[in-house]
């Protein structure tokens, strides 16, 4: 049963030429009473409502008051037409056409469609235990307390119910649709994993499946086995358009920005993606892949969609940047700040440019800006540290990093601060610094090296760093 319109397959709007077909010719009946419920649902979902009403009276006169249809027709009422017209409908129907369970279950929906949740809830143990015997219907009545819940904002009770319909009802495709967001919305991923086992082994090729128990192991930060997971939808469903972007997603969070460029471009081909998030996500993935013209492709075409998004924007300026086109990476970077000026991204990008160009002034300007607009961000006075350093004031360097690490508890700007105090010849507060921090984190070691290149091979340096290597 379906309680809420579903988004149709695209291959159903054939079945709207047929229907036109029909209704010019009324003797060539050719429709199923299931193609008529899904030219419902088609019109339902493009929120053309009287042109779904108009199908499903076609479908109840061609098959003289089937009760499959009149359910559907009530729903479609009690969403589009208020309670009243479908209390009033359901009232004709309850005697004559409909079985006692279809009318049980659509009051219950009723009275959640007015969020009548309280007194939905109380009927609910009765009906439980009237219909305990009949699987199906008992799902349906389990499936409508997970609504009222999720009506109530209480998401963990809502999984629960739903996990009780999917166990009586394991093809039940409403639950299974809904069953990811209730697992997210109430953090019961290690739940949704069993859950969706279960679902996996009663039906193997189940795509929603599979894709469920994909965002079940990434919310466990199980990412190898999210990624075999939504590898499989794929496999079943080649048409699984959130599957290949949800993938990608996984991939550049794990830096396989190869794979996921791979699994972006499919969609991009497959699908007619018009998100600008998703747009941004293909451009930052084949940026990553260092396909920086290809990227740029695809983050113009999302400026036609909206010309003024400044990450569409930075993005550009980005490729540009990196292929050392520097006057057309600034011309798109100034687009940007004038949408928003507080990008700290951007300002620190045109830092980075303006020293490249020697324009030490603008550059300066703009890491301070960075900084100002994100004085959280260690990397930006990391920015401003190696640009003083690079123009010979090391002094003004040693103090940035000194002060960062009075304000930030970042280990890397220890180790850029003892390299510096090694560059002015303050070799005992250097080896005190990078002694503290090769304790802190180890594994950071070669930022020294990184920030102060000249200090690699500096025996003291070296003496220290395999001091510390021993005690690992």
């Amino acid at each position: 049963m379906k309680h809420y319109p579903n988004q149709p397959d695209k291959r159903l709007k054939t079945l709207v030429g047929k229907y036109e077909n029909l209704s010019q010719n009324p003797e060539s009946y050719i429709l199923s009473k299931a193609e008529f419920i899904l030219l419902t649902d088609f019109f339902e979902f493009e929120k053309l409502q009287d042109q779904a009403l108009e199908v499903i009276n076609y479908g109840i006169s061609k098959f003289k008051n089937s009760p499959e249809l009149l359910v559907r027709k009530t729903r479609l009422l009690i969403y589009n037409y208020g309670y009243g017209k479908a209390i009033t409908f359901l009232k004709k129907l309850s005697h004559s056409y409909l079985k006692p369970f279809q009318v049980d279950i659509l009051k219950l929906e009723i009275l959640i469609a007015r969020n009548q949740t309280d007194k939905a809830l109380s009927t609910i143990p009765s009906l439980k235990f009237k219909y305990k015997k009949t699987g199906n219907i008992l799902s349906e009545v389990f499936y409508l307390e997970a609504l009222a819940y999720e009506k109530l904002d209480h998401f963990d009770k809502s999984f629960l119910a739903l996990r009780e319909v999917l166990w009586v009802n394991p093809n039940h495709q409403d639950a299974i649709g809904k069953i990811l967001m209730t697992t997210e919305l109430s953090k019961k991923s290690k739940e949704g994993i069993l859950l969706n086992k279960f679902l996996i082994k009663k039906e193997h090729y189940s795509a929603i499946s599979w894709f469920n128990i994909a965002h079940a192991y990434y919310s466990e930060g199980e990412y190898e086995k999210a990624i075999e997971a939504f590898e499989f939808s794929i496999i079943i469903n080649e048409d699984f358009e959130t599957a290949y972007l949800d993938l990608a997603e996984v991939c550049m969070l794990l830096g396989m920005f190869q794979k996921a460029t791979q699994f972006l471009k499919i969609a991009f081909e497959k699908f007619e993606i018009d998100e600008l998030d998703r747009f941004i996500q293909y451009g930052e993935s084949l940026i990553k892949s260092g396909e920086f013209r290809t990227a740029r492709e695809s983050l113009k075409a999302g400026l036609i969609i909206e010309d003024s998004d400044p990450d569409l924007l930075f993005l550009v300026g980005e490729t540009y940047r990196l292929e050392k086109k520097y006057v057309l990476a600034i011309q798109y970077y100034e687009l940007a700040l004038e949408i928003d000026y507080s990008r700290d991204d951007i300002h620190k990008s045109l830092g980075k440019i303006y020293f490249i160009l020697a324009e030490f002034d603008k550059a300066q300007c703009h890491f301070e800006i960075a900084i100002e607009n994100d004085p959280y961000h260690s990397g930006y006075r990391t920015e401003l540290a190696s640009f003083y350093l690079n123009i010979g004031e090391v002094e003004s360097c040693e103090k940035i990093l000194a002060e960062a690490i009075e304000e930030l508890p970042d280990i890397e700007l220890v180790y850029h601060h003892a390299g510096i105090l090694f560059s002015l010849g303050e070799e005992e507060r250097g080896l005190e610094l990078l002694g503290s921090a090769l304790q802190e984190n180890f594994s950071l070691r070669e930022e020294v090296y990184e920030f102060v290149p000249e200090l690699v091979g500096n025996p003291k340096v070296e003496a220290i760093i395999n001091y510390y290597k021993g005690e690992q």
